[in-house]
């Protein structure tokens, strides 16, 4: 009878080990997630606001790197149009997200819409992080204060 008992209190022991146990590694991978997704949030921003991209002058069909800007926090109107002409899955592999998705808006100040470009998160998407960023648009007449919102976010 003792070795019954001392068989399920072992085998209860270990069933509750393992579900805390699972809880934990669970909770550690989805904060790794939102970890890698804010990293690259900050990344993308990064490189779309301070870079030219490669090659400095790149097209649509063109390009290796994606940088929007034509100097540092100032937004090409050129640029912007030409990442516009390109697949969402090229824009991707070129911005190397891996497997996050995004979704970018330039904005003025005043709402006013300029650009929207890529796949806004659907409503079960983990890991949404929404970055924002004040710059300059150029708009090949005049330079207004517009603010660039990136979201990356995971499926």
């Amino acid at each position: 009878m003792d070795f019954v008992a001392s068989i399920v209190s072992f085998m209860v022991f270990f069933l509750i080990f393992f579900t805390i146990y699972g809880g934990i590694k669970g909770q550690a991978a989805a904060s790794a997630s939102l970890k890698d997704a804010q990293e690259t949030a900050a990344l993308l921003s990064d490189e779309l606001v301070r870079t030219q991209g490669v090659p400095a002058n790149w097209t649509n069909e063109t390009a290796v790197t994606i940088g929007l800007a034509s100097e540092e926090g100032v937004l090409s109107y050129s640029k912007v149009r030409s990442m516009g002409n390109m697949t969402y899955a090229d824009t991707k592999d070129n911005l190397l997200l891996g497997g996050m998705d995004y979704f970018l808006n330039l904005s003025y100040v005043t709402n006013a819409t300029i650009f929207s470009y890529g796949s806004y998160p659907p409503g079960n998407a983990s890991a949404v992080i929404p970055v924002s960023r004040m710059v300059l648009y150029d708009n090949g007449s005049a330079r207004g204060l517009a603010i660039l919102k990136v979201i990356v976010w995971k499926g």
